[in-house]
């Protein structure tokens, strides 16, 4: 098992709240990749409520994963459902 950091992991808290979409692309990023079989969410609270809308849910249902999170992390969670 390796642990694959996705690019916004670590961003800047200020730019990650004027850019949802940078969380968006990493999640998507995570399901689109077949050699990712997992994904632990490092985030949640109301970022869950603002990647809603960008998530593309035909690659969630075409790469099912585990998807562990915490907090709000729930939205998206009923999202992947």
């Amino acid at each position: 098992m390796r642990v694959v950091e996705i690019p916004h992991t670590m961003a800047d808290p200020d730019f990650l709240a004027t850019h949802p979409e940078a969380r968006a692309d990493d999640l998507m990023a995570a399901f689109a990749d077949p050699d990712i079989d997992g994904i632990v969410a490092s985030i949640g609270g109301d970022d869950s409520i603002r990647i809603l809308r960008r998530l593309d849910l035909g690659v969630i249902r075409d790469s099912p994963k585990v998807f562990c999170g915490y907090s709000d992390s729930t939205i998206t969670h009923a999202a992947c459902l």
